[in-house]
């Protein structure tokens, strides 16, 4: 994406100029899945491993029995990561400890990594990292021989697709490291979030409904693009930072004939799931344990002749949410305080604090109006303007 201000190029995703900092035009969903993937370019030479205390590289030996780990040293995805270190098999895959030679500012401000490259500006909120020290990122690196092992992953990295509640890596690709037979790889967190399935049970329901409404809104967001889940359990949810994300997305599955029963599956199977995780119980839970507008809305969640799609689910997950955040028979405690400041000897400041009942059933419900009008102290007659705002 070229900047409109400078002509600098930038990734398609990025909303601000690495560059000189400026806004990028929003480039929609569709245009992002018809773009073909780009080679990154490098403006700079990237280090040596011996620059960063790493053994030294060296060509690959002859090849090695089958699927035996790379060795220490070697450089993947065109030279862009080195192995650091090798890590224990899982499953008949390999696992690598990985740095990148490519150095990266870490965003003071919203936390992104941006390609200390020619950067000048974060390329998700814009901040300046000119003063940013740039750092060399470790993560892991899993290994595969097989062809379709992170297909879907790579296909979503390409297309430039993103979703909070889907858990990606950073890369994934495929290279032939002994020239003979190809190897498929992909790039994560070094420190991977904590698997749903670790978590004490049963979990506090208004958070296992915030964390549904996300996990529904990503199962939309897949049913959209065609693909289904199937096997939901705790053991395919991260819980990261207060939010919620699917794992390991190259389980997707592209909808048959009968998606729409797929995707109803698929919510279904997410609500005995979000079930257990706030009752603790699989089959038979106690409905008492949970308030009316919660079980009401999993009841029609689980029936499968009932038409409830992932973005109805989503949607009265965080219905259900907010009714338990607005309690009732509760009553409103107020205070209010305004105060002239240090700099101007006139407080032009204005508040109303308007409070009501509504009773319905001799339940109490409270109504509130709050208005603070600041008298803009320095411009003209501040003092009318926020006086008028509170009548």
């Amino acid at each position: 994406m070229e900047c409109p201000r400078c002509h600098h190029p930038n990734r398609p995703a990025a909303r601000f100029c690495q560059s000189c900092g400026a806004p990028l035009p929003v480039t929609s969903e569709a245009s992002l899945s018809q773009t073909e993937p780009q080679a990154k370019s490098i403006a700079s030479p990237r280090p040596s491993a011996v620059m960063l205390g790493l053994p030294g590289t060296a060509p690959l030996p002859e090849l090695p029995p089958r699927f035996q780990p790379l060795p220490v040293g070697a450089l993947v995805c065109q030279d862009r990561y080195v192995v650091c270190e090798i890590r224990p098999s899982q499953e008949g895959d390999n696992f690598y400890l990985v740095e990148d030679l490519v150095p990266t500012h870490r965003c003071p401000n919203c936390a992104a990594d941006v390609v200390a490259v020619q950067t000048r500006f974060c390329t998700e909120c814009g901040a300046d990292l000119t003063n940013v020290p740039a750092v060399h990122l470790r993560y892991l690196m899993q290994e595969s021989d097989q062809e379709r092992a992170f297909a879907m992953e790579a296909h979503w990295l390409n297309t430039g697709l993103q979703h909070p509640g889907i858990y990606l890596p950073v890369a994934a690709f495929e290279e032939t490291p002994y020239s003979v037979i190809p190897r498929y790889y992909r790039i994560f967190s070094e420190f991977m979030p904590t698997i749903a399935a670790e978590l004490p049970i049963p979990q506090e329901c208004n958070d296992v409904l915030r964390w549904g409404s996300v996990l529904a809104d990503a199962l939309d967001c897949l049913h959209q693009h065609k693909l289904v889940l199937e096997r939901i359990s705790l053991e395919r949810i991260a819980v990261n930072g207060g939010g919620a994300q699917w794992l390991d997305l190259n389980l997707a599955k592209a909808m048959g004939k009968d998606g729409e029963q797929q995707a109803r599956r698929d919510v279904q199977g997410l609500a005995q799931v979000l079930l257990y995780w706030a009752t603790g119980q699989r089959e038979s839970f106690d409905h008492s344990a949970l308030p009316e507008t919660v079980r009401m809305l999993f009841a029609h969640a689980l029936d499968l002749s009932y038409p409830m799609s992932a973005a109805e689910f989503a949607t009265g997950l965080d219905r259900a949410l907010q009714t338990l955040r607005r309690p009732d028979s509760i009553a409103f405690l107020i205070g209010q305080q305004t105060d002239v400041g240090r700099t101007r000897s006139l407080n032009e400041d204005s508040l109303l604090a308007l409070e009501m009942a509504s009773v319905f059933r001799s339940q109490n419900r409270p109504v509130g109006i709050f208005l603070v009008a600041d008298g803009m102290g320095g411009h003209e007659a501040g003092d009318v303007a926020s006086q008028l705002t509170a009548r």
